[in-house]
């Protein structure tokens, strides 16, 4: 799995998490509270698959669809760094992204510009599975 295809799993599941707020839906699938250092050591994982895409694509040779994609970046950041209110349930969790942003980074995922398929996912304490679980992977 690369970057590209854990960060999208990852937003999928937090927009699809049902949560009323931010907040919730992020716990939910960080399967952690957000009082914990634990919530901070993954969240800070999900942002890090931000920069590693972001990376790739300034480090790709340029084609249209990776100039389309880069225009994307930023909603991908901000989807993950969340600027809205985290509390507000007028703000849920299903907000965080709009589909078209989502759907480019499932294209760039998947349409071969991406050939690194070698993201590693570390687990940040014994008790937890990190990134793994939060895409959706067995531990």
């Amino acid at each position: 799995m690369n970057a590209a295809e854990a960060l999208h799993s990852v937003l999928t599941r937090v927009t699809q998490s049902g949560a009323t707020t931010v907040l919730a839906g992020w716990e939910q699938v960080l399967e952690t509270d957000a009082s914990l250092p634990e919530f901070v050591l993954r969240h800070a994982e999900v942002v890090r698959l931000v920069e590693l895409i972001g990376r790739r694509l300034y480090a790709a040779e340029t084609n249209d669809l990776l100039v389309t994609t880069l225009t994307h970046l930023p909603n991908w950041y901000r989807a993950v760094a969340w600027r809205g209110s985290w509390t507000n349930t007028g703000e849920p969790a299903a907000g965080i992204i709009a589909a078209t942003d989502l759907n480019y980074l499932q294209l760039f995922a998947t349409n071969g510009e991406y050939n690194d398929d070698t993201l590693e996912f570390p687990t940040m304490t014994s008790k937890s599975c990190g990134l793994t679980s939060m895409v959706g992977e067995n531990c």
